[in-house]
């Protein structure tokens, strides 16, 4: 998951550049370079589009932060695209600015991601602009000033989603599905944190997350792949290096813990539940089957919606590079809780023996959202790309693999799991 925030507005060899088949479409083509420190480099060339894009990716995620940096992720958020060592704040926005260049950044637990798109030139004029500042970005300065205005921001920003029930039951169900794992961190900052983040704590997250190999990933669209490579290789040959930082969050292969049920006191006198079971790592060969599975139980809602006390209903998929997180949130009157808790079990296990049809027909579905993904929304679409490249999967393909036998088997293994059940409002009949 990410979450956006936008304003408009050593020598390194390089490896010789190859095509590669991504989710693309069929008038789109794509190459990636590695370069000898790690970095990958990919374009995709877009013929259907005036706009051109340029996206970093590291490996900086809320699950790399630990006692001593908690909070930096959401930090970095803000502190996007202000002062550099190499710019100020000021020069950044204007140069980007003067070429009508829009940029946003988004976080999530393993990555953050800076975005900006500009109009396509056929001269790539912009390019060495848009590839400096993703370069400069990376090295913030971090004044204290900077960070006490961004503690304002964040100060509002957490009150308001703490009266926002799906968020909070969210970010509840990955600390506990994944206790003393990095993934059970928090992706918003912990209010009672904001007043110790300081500049040095966010030094710290950026020199343990922002330079070490293969943590970066540069992503364009509609720029030319060698003209993209002669600009970054000087920028990004000698990144800083720094030593190993003690104390990060386990890295080993991250662990499901189900059977619990927590309810939390909410503003809200309504019923608020999320049901949480394992799901697929993006390299897991059911990572598929998941996509399939949450489109058949969206098309199937209505069934649910039969029961007038439910209001709403929502399922979700969150896969990472070691595990996955996947269920569905539901907001119902007040003194329902027994029945929506049944409900919800019994919506996503009682999918044995799926007719064929069926099957074939979310995989289609499934297909067509990753290839509308490209023209509707681009900066998704490079998300979806981004994931396949560093983890070296193909997400369009891969659908046409799931078959009816791995489908039971992973239903009947989401039947036999213990879930995690958090529950938030009127809780009465939830345990």
């Amino acid at each position: 998951m990410l979450v956006q925030c936008g304003h408009i507005l050593r020598n390194s060899q390089v490896s010789k550049g190859s095509p590669r088949t991504l989710s693309t479409t069929a008038s789109t083509t794509s190459e990636t370079t590695t370069q000898i420190n790690g970095v990958k480099v990919v374009s995709l060339d877009v013929h259907t589009s005036p706009v051109s894009t340029l996206s970093l990716y590291i490996k900086a995620g809320s699950r790399y932060e630990n006692y001593s940096t908690f909070g930096s992720t959401h930090f970095l958020k803000h502190l996007a695209f202000k002062g550099t060592r190499h710019k100020s704040a000021i020069r950044l926005v204007r140069d980007l600015e003067d070429i009508g260049a829009s940029f946003h950044t988004e976080i999530g637990r393993e990555s953050i991601g800076y975005h900006l798109q500009n109009f396509q030139e056929k001269k790539n004029d912009n390019v060495q602009l848009l590839s400096e500042t993703l370069r400069y970005i990376l090295e913030p300065n971090l004044h204290e000033y900077e960070i006490e205005t961004v503690k304002k921001i964040i100060d509002r920003e957490t009150s308001t989603l703490s009266n926002d029930p799906p968020t909070t039951l969210i970010e509840t169900l990955h600390s506990e599905a994944f206790p003393d794992f990095g993934l059970g961190n928090r992706l918003f900052v912990n209010p009672s944190v904001i007043s110790s983040v300081d500049p040095l704590s966010v030094a710290k997250h950026v020199k343990a997350t922002f330079f070490g190999d293969n943590r970066i990933a540069i992503i364009g669209t509609g720029i030319d792949h060698q003209v993209l490579l002669k600009t970054l290789e000087p920028l990004f040959s000698n990144l800083p290096k720094f030593l190993p930082i003690e104390g990060l969050p386990n890295e080993d292969k991250t662990i499901f813990s189900g059977g619990k049920v927590i309810r939390l006191n909410g503003p809200s006198d309504q019923t608020h539940v999320a049901i949480g079971f394992p799901g697929a790592a993006i390299t897991h060969k059911d990572y598929s089957t998941v996509l399939v599975l949450k489109e058949i139980l969206e098309n199937n809602s209505a069934k649910l919606h039969e029961n007038p006390w439910i209001l709403h209903s929502k399922f979700f998929n969150f896969s990472y590079s070691d595990a996955g997180l996947f269920g569905i949130y539901v907001n119902a009157n007040p003194g329902h809780g027994e029945e929506v808790l049944k409900a919800l079990h019994k919506e996503i296990t009682n999918l044995h023996n799926l007719k064929e049809d069926v099957l074939e027909g979310a995989k289609n579905a499934v297909k067509v959202k990753i290839l509308k993904s490209f023209s509707e929304d681009r900066f998704n679409f490079v998300n979806n790309i981004y994931e396949e490249v560093v983890h070296e999967v193909n997400g369009y393909s891969s659908v046409d693999k799931v078959n009816s036998a791995g489908f039971n088997n992973f239903v009947q293994s989401v039947s036999n799991s213990k879930p995690v059940v958090v529950a938030a409002g009127n809780v009465r009949g939830i345990k």
